[in-house]
């Protein structure tokens, strides 16, 4: 029961760790848990009924009260059966006591619930148990009265190996539900079982149809009803069925197709016995919107059967074909030597549609339509993200070699986000690519990281422009730029996160004096604004006169428009932070201020002025 509290302890404490807007994992760890705690309540009941010593004062008040409320109306079998139900009972039906071997209900339970070890696969691939395996039970090896029994032997036959038919007692074997349930479980062989019988129940008439045992027409039990759902469901295929259904427009018209879950085999089965089927664009239409997402991803089953089996009329329709290329890229493949296929109309709706179909249409074809190349490079970045990697790929792979040595489409495809094609370059023209500064700028911005620009990892002016459009590449600069504090400020100042993870890591290095200095740096330049503030630009704007302020700034106010223009010139000459370096100044100072302030550290300024120099 201590382990079993200590299971409860460690589950309650996963709750409080799971995200509370993650009700899906909320859900599941509260459901875990009722269960470890139902059957704790269990077993401590039936030990309890068994007149075994527990102990109940490590439990919760509140559950002990429970406990001891439900041992009043819960039974000692009732408590059995409920451990069993769960799999949870640790004896199997050949340990049990003898009051309980002569019980229907607890032999069924057996039956419905086997109860095995653990198992794990072995290196050599076989199968191997980590605990005993608790013997199965037989139904051969029952008291009589349970033998005889109706219940028992149905649930002897629903598994594996709980009962042969030559255990059913005579009497019996001839019970239609018996009957039945030892076909459905490959206990009784179907030629065995009397016609009228296969022809009167729904079951056994289903495995003979399904195992091409014996004709649907000969089945008068398997309505329309029963067969549209068994086909829906994939039990049965098209061949399968009463010749009067099988070529029945009207029953084929009636599947609800977004219930199949191999959609394809049906449809060919359709298409194969059907063939004015092939000419009906609203049935492919309809085999379309019957689709998932997913599966329209996919592409491929609909793809091979639209190759296969719609016909040349169709294929020669523009607008039918736009449509549907429109929705799966590579249809493109299929159409390709059609008249329209190349025409400037069709291929500007496809890529605005789907700029998937880049992939698929000709190198020359590229070439001679260069804007739509763009665009569907651009296009690509809309896919969602979770499918955006392998459209990318795909599309790189076919486009024209010739495109590639265009740095307007370079470009395009960086900006775009896919970063560096390494599978679709050449080794020159890669090295052309990474040896471009703007290229690995774009490239680094856009795809939110360094991969193909290491030729710049070190350069402080490359990372300080790529730090400010995207502040986490900090994480991937290299230890020079990382401890510049230009690139530092622009990075802490765009993500608070960023100056927490880093301050955290000097901080646990015993890095303490590269924190101290960076704080130098900060303030010495924030003390520099705000000396210009109150010596400078307070003399200048001030109304008094040279004699009362004692500085000759006040001969500057001579009106607002000059006043300020001398104000930046002398801020720039004086190398005073201004505006947005202003800013970033002083939410960097903030973040990394909130930053350590868990820390036992206590900042105290510097004269070193190594960082101050180096930064302008």
């Amino acid at each position: 029961m201590r382990a079993t509290s200590s299971i409860v302890e460690e589950r309650t404490e996963s709750i409080a760790v799971v995200d509370p807007n993650n009700s899906d994992e909320l859900r599941r760890k509260i459901v875990e848990l009722e269960g470890i705690v139902r059957s704790m309540k269990d077993v401590i009941k039936l030990s309890l009924h068994c007149k075994k010593k527990v102990c109940l004062d490590s439990l919760p008040l509140p559950l002990r009260e429970e406990i001891l409320a439900e041992l009043e109306s819960d039974t000692e079998k009732d408590l059995v059966l409920k451990l069993i139900q769960r799999r949870k009972f640790d004896k199997d039906w050949y340990s049990l006591p003898e009051k309980w071997k002569h019980d229907v209900a607890i032999a069924c339970a057996y039956f419905d619930n086997q109860p095995r070890g653990a198992k794990r696969r072995s290196n050599s691939g076989t199968t191997v148990f980590l605990d005993p395996v608790r013997r199965e039970l037989r139904l051969r090896t029952l008291p009589y009265s349970l033998r005889i029994n109706r219940e028992v032997i149905l649930s002897a036959l629903r598994t594996s190996k709980g009962a042969l038919w030559e255990d059913v007692h005579a009497r019996f074997r001839n019970d239609i539900d018996i009957i039945a349930t030892a076909v459905a479980n490959g206990k009784l062989k179907f030629e065995k079982v009397p016609l009228e019988i296969v022809q009167s129940r729904e079951e056994i008439a289903l495995y003979g149809v399904k195992n091409d045992l014996i004709s649907a027409d000969v089945c008068p039990c398997l309505t329309h009803q029963i067969l549209k759902d068994n086909i829906e469901n994939g039990v049965l295929d098209w061949y399968q069925l009463p010749q009067t259904v099988r070529n029945s427009m009207e029953f084929a018209m009636a599947i609800e197709f977004d219930k199949i879950e191999d959609k394809k085999r049906l449809y060919q089965q359709l298409f194969e016995h059907f063939e004015e089927l092939r000419h009906d664009k609203m049935f492919w239409w309809r085999w379309h919107e019957s689709l998932c997402p997913e599966e329209k991803d996919r592409e491929f089953p609909f793809t091979s059967l639209f190759r296969e089996y719609c016909p040349a009329d169709l294929l020669a329709d523009e607008n039918f074909v736009t449509d549907f290329c429109a929705e799966y890229a590579s249809l493109y493949d299929v159409i390709a030597d059609q008249p329209f296929a190349t025409s400037r109309h069709f291929l500007e709706t496809v890529i605005n549609r789907n700029p998937k179909v880049l992939r698929s249409i000709s190198h020359q074809t590229q070439i001679d339509n260069l804007d739509l190349v763009l665009t569907a490079i651009h296009g690509l970045a809309t896919i969602p993200p979770d499918n955006q990697e392998r459209h990318v790929y795909a599309a790189a792979k076919g486009l024209a070699p010739k495109l590639w040595k265009k740095r307007l489409v370079a470009m395009a495809w960086v900006k775009a986000g896919h970063g560096f094609p390494t599978h679709a370059l050449s080794d020159h023209r890669l090295n052309v690519w990474m040896a471009n500064r703007q290229l690995c700028l774009a490239s680094a911005i856009n795809s939110e990281s360094l991969y193909c620009t290491s030729n710049f990892d070190d350069d402080i002016e490359f990372m300080t422009q790529a730090v400010t459009q995207c502040p986490k590449l900090y994480l991937e600069a290299g230890d020079k730029v990382a401890s510049d504090p230009v690139v530092m400020t622009i990075a802490f100042a765009g993500l608070s996160d960023l100056a927490s993870k880093t301050m955290d890591k000097l901080h646990f290095d015993g890095d303490d004096d590269k924190i101290q200095s960076y704080l130098s740096f900060l303030n010495f330049n924030l003390e520099l604004y705000d000396t210009f503030v109150s010596c400078v630009l307070g003399n200048i704007l001030s109304t008094q006169s040279m004699e009362s302020t004692a500085s000759t700034l006040t001969l500057l106010n001579q009106g607002h428009e000059t006043s300020v223009g001398y104000k930046r010139l002398l801020a720039d000459y004086l190398g005073i932070p201004t505006g947005k370096w202003l800013c970033q100044l002083l939410q960097a100072r903030a973040n990394v201020t909130n930053a350590i302030e868990p820390f036992d550290f206590t900042y105290e300024p510097t004269d070193d002025i190594l960082w101050r120099t180096e930064s302008f």
